[in-house]
């Protein structure tokens, strides 16, 4: 009969538990900066299209607003990413005016893969 050993276990995640939150920021950056920007949508609902087509890709036309998708805070049990660009929240929640072009919050695919690289942390690999 094996055993569990759950201290081992608990132990093990505990003195990896920086490296992991690390890597689901890293996660959620990528989600948030590249896959919403290049497929044009969030969460599987595409962004209402430009009404004026002038071949540059939506919501980008300086790339600030992408490149500061960023980890904003970190804690012991937590690191928060996000934008400090005044403007993307009423990009991304949009306005009266301004359609909402979603490009970071809560993701399924995000959730997908940190808890596939969590499951992974705890089986050892």
């Amino acid at each position: 009969m094996s055993k569990f050993r759950f201290d081992r276990k608990a132990a093990r995640f505990r003195s990896r538990k920086r490296a992991l939150l690390e890597r689901m920021a890293n996660n959620a950056q990528y989600e948030f900066k590249v896959v919403s920007f290049d497929s044009r949508s969030f969460n599987g609902r595409a962004w209402t299209p430009n009404k004026i087509q002038d071949g540059r890709q939506q919501l980008v036309k300086t790339s600030r607003m992408r490149d500061s998708i960023t980890i904003l805070s970190r804690t012991a049990n937590s690191i928060k990413v996000g934008t400090n660009v005044p403007y993307a929240k009423y990009h991304n929640d949009g306005t009266a005016t301004l359609p909402k072009r979603q490009f970071i919050g809560k993701n399924q695919r995000v959730e997908s893969k940190n808890k596939q690289l969590i499951s992974a942390y705890l089986k050892g690999k």
